[in-house]
């Protein structure tokens, strides 16, 4: 399945992704806007990303292009990198520019699936390790109780 046809399913679901979907292209159309991207995401993650999805630093194919003139309709979001970041009202959907606003990329939906299914899984492995602790200690203790003369 192309990354484009994905991105089109997955805007199936997160209906605020289809105004930005029009703007994707191939290429090298955007590869100023995600080498900057990747060159400062510990700053730009934030404008990103929705609190509570850890990303580490994104592939080029977890990025995506965006028309500038996308722009004219967004919300500039505040942050310290050279980068310009924007979002549409009313949605987490966000996309940053090179500072002249030449071009623009956004993180691909499905990069953020996929974090969040990672991160439940490790939840999951957690609260397995967690369990299988205490239920260990239960049986010391257990033990020690029977034990005592």
């Amino acid at each position: 399945m192309s990354q484009r046809l994905l991105f089109i399913v997955l805007c199936m679901w997160v209906p605020s992704c289809l105004g930005v979907e029009v703007g994707i292209r191939t290429g090298s159309y955007c590869s100023e806007a995600v080498q900057q991207i990747q060159d400062d995401w510990f700053t730009l993650k934030e404008s990103l990303v929705t609190p509570g999805v850890r990303i580490t630093k994104p592939r080029s194919d977890d990025l995506y292009c965006v028309a500038p003139s996308y722009v004219r309709t967004a919300i500039e979001r505040p942050t310290t990198s050279q980068m310009r970041c924007f979002t549409f009202q009313g949605s987490e959907d966000a996309f940053c520019c090179t500072g002249g606003l030449s071009e623009c990329a956004a993180l691909n939906p499905a990069a953020v699936v996929e974090a969040r299914e990672k991160e439940k899984k490790r939840a999951e492995r957690r609260a397995a390790r967690k369990a299988k602790k205490e239920a260990k200690k239960a049986a010391k203790l257990a033990k020690e109780n029977n034990q005592v003369p």
